[in-house]
């Protein structure tokens, strides 16, 4: 049987899923894939990744747009407002760690995550300018999931860093705290994955803040009991209901 047929044949198989790999669809001048986001920079100009950098995703509604104040300078401060009624303090967490990795999904760029900023490296000959950065957090979250109003914030203005840094931090100590102190009984939502569908076809696990993953996979952390953070990287935005999946 010719390869094709094979391939047709297999496809048609009821127990059979196809994986699609995603693919980005922007008008940035650079290669923009996934698959780079393995590449590893080691020289090279940087920005970020000082004391005086962060890095944070609220769920502020502060309208659509990117905005950058200031020179390019290696002090940055970013901060990306949500304003989904969808996105609660939860998934902040996870649309934040998934918004840190974009950068790096440009061919030449890595990214280095420290304790709420970030480490941006590029090989020298790459033009990355601030406007780049603020259309790869855009377009990268919008290719990912349907989220409405969506503004990016770049700083570099040093007597503004101080004040952005600290509000960022706030923020992730209450959005911490809350999901610390989450319960069933004060939680309208909770959680559905079928990550593991690849050796468990059908299965769907339900997660909520007191019933915790049960196995660890790169995108779910294992958490132990109730008041733990619970689904902090299980988000599917494109789900209607509260009952949102990973697809």
């Amino acid at each position: 049987m010719p390869c094709c047929q094979a391939v047709e044949a297999a496809l048609a198989l009821p127990s059979m899923k196809v994986r699609h790999r995603l693919k980005f669809s922007t008008t940035l001048l650079f290669p923009m894939d996934p698959s780079f986001a393995t590449e590893e920079i080691n020289e090279g100009p940087s920005i970020g990744g000082t004391p005086q950098s962060s890095f944070v995703l609220t769920n502020e509604d502060k309208s659509d747009g990117i905005e950058i104040e200031g020179e390019t300078g290696q002090d940055m401060a970013v901060e990306i407002a949500v304003g989904d009624p969808r996105v609660d303090p939860p998934m902040t967490h996870y649309l934040e760690e998934f918004a840190s990795r974009l950068p790096a999904y440009i061919n030449g760029v890595s990214v280095c995550q420290g304790d709420g900023s970030l480490l941006i490296r590029y090989r020298s000959g790459i033009d990355l300018e601030p406007e780049h950065l603020g259309q790869v957090y855009c377009q990268g979250l919008r290719a990912h999931f349907r989220i409405d109003h969506l503004k990016v914030r770049l700083v570099f203005l040093p007597e503004k860093l101080k004040a952005v840094k600290q509000a960022s931090e706030d923020f992730r100590r209450s959005r911490q705290q809350a999901i610390a102190a989450a319960t069933e009984a004060d939680t309208e939502h909770f959680w559905g994955c079928h990550r593991c569908a690849s050796f468990a076809l059908g299965h769907t696990c339900t997660i909520t803040p007191e019933r915790p993953p049960p196995v660890q996979c790169p995108h779910l952390d294992a958490c132990e009991g109730p008041g733990t953070p619970f689904g902090l990287r299980l988000l599917g935005l494109g789900a209607a209901e509260r009952c949102v999946f990973l697809a």
